[in-house]
């Protein structure tokens, strides 16, 4: 009976709860459901090379008419350059103990209900895991460690809003109990070990009062200097300066989030040295610190720890449309940040139905900087300072490889725990990224200051996962 329930689950994964996952996964996320996806038509091997235009064909000359005799100007061409886009390998996890098979046997409806909660459960906690990669680096980076822990389990994160780098400003948010991450030196070299000379510690609490700290398992502190990183364990890969090159063209770690995406080397990118020695001023290929790849600039605005006033947010909005010649049609920001923009809007908030190309609707804040109504959205996992708008038909695109699938081995969905333990596995897996065919149609904005107070002193931000 056991083997013919497991086998029930395996169909029902297959069949019923998945597909409903993924879909759900997409369209009730905000920022997955804004962006439209492309298939697998994008791809040629492991990544995805898109053409851009870099440079116009300026050719163009009045003269008089008594000068027809004059030669044609200089003949112009448009100039072009490639994105190159890597895929990213995401892998997931879950299972169900053989207690519940037992206690669910002569009914099938009741495995059933098991395997629908375990499902559910797992689909909220992929939603929070893929909308951080969403607003990230290629380097998955979760935090920063403030202070050297003098020994013990307890880490102090950084939460500091005057750093640029957005991992330096959102202390323990994106951490949680029973999560398996490393420590890695800034520069990528060394991997922090515990006391049984293991990289990966798994997370036994995470601190709420002061927002920073989360304690390890055990004592992993041995080597731990202010500044290492914390990475989802295996994130990093396996060699130990594994990182070690001049663009991101391929091996990514994470996705290709706003965070570098919309970036500009002349005011937001953080040195390679605390960059795991990963480039970021190379995006998709393209060097933005080169004459030629200045088109893959965003425009990004410094505020500072300024308060945001209607007079910044509207000239962020037109220099971007200047850059690009695109309008941008979202607004994306933590929810304080979202409140701030509602106090500048006193006497003239609207809210209107949305719906984006990923398929997500809502009813959203508009903001018009002269040109058109602009949704502004307030996500639970954007950076506690930052704004990003951009254009969503140009801006940003989900390049989809392979959606994401069940892994079946010899016919097996379900298959009984390595560790030869009374439970079942199931494993998942995605090939994907982020990425931009027009950077320079989106906006930043970096240290917004001011956006805590829209919800009272220190109260607007939230740390429960």
């Amino acid at each position: 009976m056991a083997v013919q329930t497991y086998e029930a689950g395996a169909d029902l994964f297959t069949n019923v709860y998945f597909p409903g996952l993924v879909d759900q996964l997409h369209t009730a996320t905000p920022e997955l459901g804004l962006i439209a996806k492309s298939g697998r038509s994008q791809w040629s091997g492991r990544s995805v090379v898109l053409g851009s235009r870099t440079g116009r064909n300026r050719s163009y000359r009045p003269t008089s008419s008594a000068r027809n005799s004059a030669a044609f100007p200089t003949t112009g061409r448009q100039t072009f350059d490639n994105f190159t886009i890597p895929a990213v390998v995401i892998h997931g996890s879950g299972g169900i103990e053989a207690f519940a098979s037992a206690a669910s046997q002569g009914s099938e409806s009741a495995f059933a209900d098991a395997l629908k909660s375990e499902v559910q459960g797992h689909l909220l906690d992929m939603k929070k895991d893929k909308a951080i990669d969403f607003y990230c680096t290629p380097l998955g980076i979760l935090g920063r460690l403030e202070d050297d822990p003098g020994g013990g389990a307890v880490f102090t994160l950084e939460q500091d809003s005057t750093q640029l780098a957005h991992w330096r400003g959102n202390g323990n948010r994106y951490l949680s109990v029973g999560q398996e991450v490393e420590i890695i030196s800034q520069d990528g070299v060394t991997r922090r070990l515990d006391a049984a000379n293991a990289t990966a510690f798994t997370i036994s609490a995470v601190a709420s009062a002061n927002r920073k700290q989360f304690t390890a398992d055990e004592d992993a502190s041995a080597g731990v200097s202010v500044g290492d990183l914390v990475l989802r364990s295996g994130t990093h890969g396996a060699g130990v300066a594994a990182l070690d090159r001049d663009d991101n063209t391929e091996g990514a770690l994470s996705w290709n989030g706003l965070e570098q995406l919309f970036a500009n080397t002349n005011v937001d990118i953080p040195a390679r040295g605390v960059s795991l020695n990963f480039e970021l001023d190379v995006l998709q290929g393209v060097d933005r610190a080169e004459p030629e790849g200045d088109y893959a600039n965003a425009v990004t605005i410094d505020m500072d720890s300024n308060v945001l006033t209607r007079n910044t947010l509207n000239q962020g909005i037109k220099l971007g449309q200047y850059a690009s010649g695109d309008y941008p049609d979202v607004l994306l920001c933590e929810g304080a940040v979202q409140l701030a923009i509602v106090d500048l809007m006193v006497g003239d908030q609207r809210y209107q139905p949305q719906k984006f190309p990923g398929g997500f609707q809502a009813d959203a804040l508009l903001w018009n900087a002269g040109n058109a109504d602009v949704p502004v959205l307030g996500t639970r996992d954007c950076p506690y300072d930052r704004i990003y708008a951009f254009n969503t038909s140009g801006g940003i695109e989900q390049f989809v490889l392979q959606e994401m699938e069940l892994i079946e081995t010899d016919g097996s969905i379900l298959r009984q725990d390595a560790a030869g333990g009374d439970v079942w596995n199931y494993n998942w897996r995605e090939f994907s990224n982020l990425g931009s065919r027009q950077p320079n149609c989106g906006v930043k904005f970096t240290r917004v200051g001011g956006a805590d107070e829209s919800y009272g002193a220190g109260a607007g931000r939230h740390y429960a996962f």
